[in-house]
């Protein structure tokens, strides 16, 4: 079994590691987001939240200090990828955009058209 020192080590690499991997995969390097590290520090904090008692002053002040960048990154990263899921690519928006403007240039070549059309005659003397 491992001890307390060696696991607060393995959660600060996971935490490191899980910063990496969200960062890969907003950037389109990953295809799902990291998980299994999202689980892993998940345990991690329940276990040695549970059992505060038993750490020591400076274990406790070291867990305690890896767990406030988590709830951090956890809500951002957790705010991004709701983001990323509920928005168009980029690369569609910018594709469609054109098309709005023809859109809208279209709607006003219709509208001189029908003022045009719809204008009295002009009186010739």
């Amino acid at each position: 079994m491992a001890t307390i020192d060696e696991d607060l080590g393995q959660f600060e690499r996971d935490i490191r590691q899980l910063k990496i991997e969200y960062d890969q995969y907003f950037g389109g390097g990953r295809k799902r987001p990291p998980t299994e590290i999202e689980w892993r520090i998940e345990l991690m904090v329940k276990r040695y939240g549970e059992r505060g008692g038993e750490l020591k002053f400076a274990q406790r002040f070291r867990f305690n200090n890896l767990t406030k960048p988590t709830r951090s990154t956890k809500t951002f990263s957790a705010r991004k990828c709701s983001r990323k899921k509920r928005t168009i690519p980029a690369a569609l928006w910018r594709a469609a955009k054109p098309s709005r403007r023809n859109a809208r240039a279209r709607t006003r070549k219709r509208i001189r058209l029908l003022r045009f059309v719809a204008a009295p005659p002009a009186r010739v003397h």
